[in-house]
């Protein structure tokens, strides 16, 4: 299995896998493309295969310098 990241927006993971029995061979591979968002720590990207299943963890950065998120709440009022 390969995990690289291209042009720094695209998380790509592929792999092989061969298998022979009773002399004959199978051959199954896979291609999967996801696009990042611009708030992850693409320095600390982790991936963890355990029993068959991949697990990839993007965590996002604290705060992008210069972008900040205001969400207004409205607030209801009970008597």
């Amino acid at each position: 299995i390969e995990i690289e990241i291209l042009d720094g927006r695209v998380l790509h993971i592929s792999g092989t896998k061969r298998v022979e029995r009773n002399g004959a061979v199978a051959v199954t591979s896979f291609d999967k493309r996801f696009a990042l968002g611009r708030n992850l720590d693409q320095d600390n990207i982790s991936a963890t295969l355990k029993r068959g299943e991949l697990t990839v963890e993007t965590p996002k950065w604290k705060e992008i310098e210069g972008e900040k998120k205001v969400m207004k709440i409205p607030i209801k009022e009970e008597l």
